[in-house]
């Protein structure tokens, strides 16, 4: 199978525009810019070059990734609340795939700590809501030896911070 050959392009203005509020939106750089995008897209090594030697691109860049890792703590507590990325809630006791939505939960978290380390890094957006493993509130994925007890019990503590937080309750 031939390898799919782009034509090197030129990362004008307004290519840069669509490029950072496609970012803004949550995309990453590698959908946008990599082996499969779309036509009339440069690659990721063009849009390097540019925040290497454009200062306002750089700038303009910083502020997209800040508006990524806030839409990524955004859609945590969306996941947590019982509401999929798409805003559709999840009736009540409806089947959920918790291990999923940790590992959705878990992925931005990370992200949003690696883009914005003053923003959301060590801070642990879910701080005091883990049962059991030494409340780590880094609260790193399940390992495989967890078993789903285990998994559940710290993911329903996560929900229910989530539903004290957005509620103002008393946790019960």
């Amino acid at each position: 199978m031939a390898k799919h050959r782009h034509r090197r392009v030129c990362l004008t203005p307004e290519i840069g525009e669509v490029i950072l509020r496609r970012i803004a939106e949550g995309e990453p750089l590698l959908r946008i810019c990599g082996p499969n995008r779309a036509p009339g897209m440069p690659d990721r090594m063009t849009v390097y070059q540019r925040l290497m030697k454009d200062e306002g691109f750089r700038a303009a860049y910083l502020v997209a990734r800040q508006m990524q890792a806030d839409l990524y703590a955004e859609q945590i507590i969306e996941i947590a609340d019982g509401r999929g990325l798409d805003g559709d809630e999840v009736a009540e006791g409806g089947e959920r795939d918790l291990r999923r939505d940790w590992m959705r939960m878990s992925a931005r978290r990370w992200m949003a700590g690696v883009m914005s380390p003053r923003g959301y890094a060590g801070r642990g957006l879910f701080a005091g809501a883990f049962l059991a493993g030494g409340a780590d509130s880094g609260g790193g994925a399940p390992s495989g030896g967890e078993d789903d007890a285990l998994v559940a019990a710290r993911i329903a503590a996560i929900l229910e911070a989530a539903r004290v937080r957005r509620e103002g309750a008393q946790p019960g």
